[in-house]
């Protein structure tokens, strides 16, 4: 499912004079409007599984606490975790 959000966010280059994946990343996991529409999408779809991918285990930590704190049944799976609920 693809959602097109409006969200803009600079293209940082790098040495090699392309986009630095990395601070890209970072920004679209930091914005608090993408994070919003992420949370709101799931709360309007709680009787769904959604599975949520990410980059960033910060990302994922970031929003598997917004949605716990909402008392929304969640979990995550990372590379470092081996199980989950």
């Amino acid at each position: 499912y693809k959602l097109e959000t409006g969200i803009k966010t600079e293209l940082v280059k790098n040495r090699m004079g392309t986009v630095d994946f990395s601070k890209l990343t970072s920004a679209l996991s930091n914005n608090e409007t993408r994070n919003k529409i992420i949370v709101d999408i799931i709360e309007k779809n709680k009787s769904h599984k959604i599975m949520l991918l990410s980059w960033s285990k910060k990302h994922i930590s970031l929003l598997y606490d917004i949605l716990k704190n909402k008392g929304i049944s969640v979990d995550y799976l990372t590379g470092t975790k081996s199980n989950y609920i």
